[in-house]
C-alpha cells in the first residue's frame, strides 16, 4: 500500500493543530459521486472547510491530508458529536470516495481492498483492534457522531457490511507482522486464504534489507517490511487476496525502479 502525504495545510482544522491518541477508526464515505482522492485533497485544501479527515481512498489512491503517525495524530474533524461525545476525540478517519455509480462492482471491490488494507495497517500502527472500527452510521448509534448513514447507504449493494469489513480488516492483520525492528514474524495465511505479496529483495545482510525498506517507506509504501525465512532477509510489501491486485502493486513498483515478483504461501 503506498500513502501519499498531501497535507491539507490550508485548512482550519490543519491550522488548529490539535493531537489525539487514536483508539480506533472510523470509515466513512464522501457522498460526492465521481470525485477522487486528490481532488478532495485540492477542494479541501482552504480555510472557511469546517471539515477534515486524515485519509481520502479511491480505486488508485491513499491520500494522507492530516498528519497521522504514533505520537504525532492531528485531532480530525470528521464526524461532528452525539450526546456521548465525539469520535473526533479519539478515532483516525478515512473518507472512500465515491464512483458516479454506487452500483459499480469492479471500482467498489478496490476501494473497499484498499479500505481494508489501510485500517489493518492503521490497527498495527496505534494498536487497536477490528472491533475499534466502526463506519458513520455506527457512530451515531454509539452517540459520537453526528446523524448520518456512512456507509451503510452503500456497502449492502454489494452484499457486504461493518462485519464483513472488520473480519477482513482481523483476516489482513492475520498475515506477518512487522515487530519493533520492522522484521516479519508469522504466517502468510489469512482466514484459510493465501495472501500475494510483493517481494523486492532478498538478502543475506539485514543492513541492506533494513535500507529497501527504509527506501521504499521513503517512497511511501508505508507496509514495506522485512521478514525472515530461508536464512535470507526479504524485503515484501502488501497482502492481497486478489493476485489482481499484487500485479497491479508489482507495476507499480518497477514504474520506480524497484526489481520485483509476487510470492504467497510461505515464501
Amino acid at each position: 500500500m503506498r500513502i501519499t502525504k498531501q497535507y491539507i495545510t490550508q485548512n482550519d482544522c490543519y491550522k488548529a493543530g490539535r493531537k489525539i491518541t487514536p483508539k480506533g477508526c472510523m470509515i466513512h464515505s464522501t457522498a460526492t459521486p465521481g470525485v477522487m482522492a486528490e481532488d478532495f485533497a485540492l477542494r479541501w485544501n482552504k480555510p472557511g472547510i469546517e471539515k477534515a479527515v486524515h485519509f481520502f481512498v479511491d480505486d488508485e489512491d491513499v491520500i494522507e491530508t492530516l498528519p497521522c503517525e504514533k505520537g504525532n495524530t492531528w485531532r480530525a474533524w470528521h464526524c461532528g458529536r452525539g450526546d456521548r461525545g465525539s469520535g473526533n476525540d479519539t478515532m483516525v478517519s478515512l473518507e472512500m470516495c465515491e464512483p458516479e455509480s454506487l452500483g459499480d462492482r469492479t471500482y467498489f471491490q478496490k476501494v473497499y481492498d484498499r479500505a481494508v488494507e489501510l485500517a489493518a495497517y492503521l490497527s498495527r500502527v496505534f494498536g487497536f483492534g477490528p472491533e475499534n472500527i466502526i463506519c458513520h452510521s455506527e457512530g451515531y448509534i454509539a452517540g459520537i457522531a453526528s446523524n448520518h448513514a456512512d456507509v451503510m447507504h452503500w456497502f449492502p449493494l454489494h452484499d457486504r457490511t461493518m462485519d464483513d469489513f472488520r473480519r477482513d480488516v482481523e483476516r489482513s492483520l492475520a498475515g506477518p507482522e512487522a515487530g519493533e525492528d520492522g522484521t516479519a514474524e508469522g504466517g502468510t495465511e489469512s482466514g484459510g486464504r493465501l495472501l500475494y505479496r510483493v517481494q523486492t529483495g532478498a538478502f543475506r545482510d539485514k543492513v541492506n534489507a533494513d535500507a529497501l525498506r527504509q527506501r521504499l517507506r521513503a517512497d511511501g509504501y508505508a507496509d514495506a517490511y522485512v521478514k525472515a525465512a530461508d536464512g535470507y532477509y526479504k524485503v515484501q510489501a502488501g497482502a492481497f487476496r486478489s493476485l489482481a491486485n499484487a500485479d497491479r502493486l508489482s507495476a507499480e513498483l518497477e514504474e520506480k525502479g524497484y526489481e520485483t515478483y509476487i510470492v504467497n504461501g510461505n515464501a
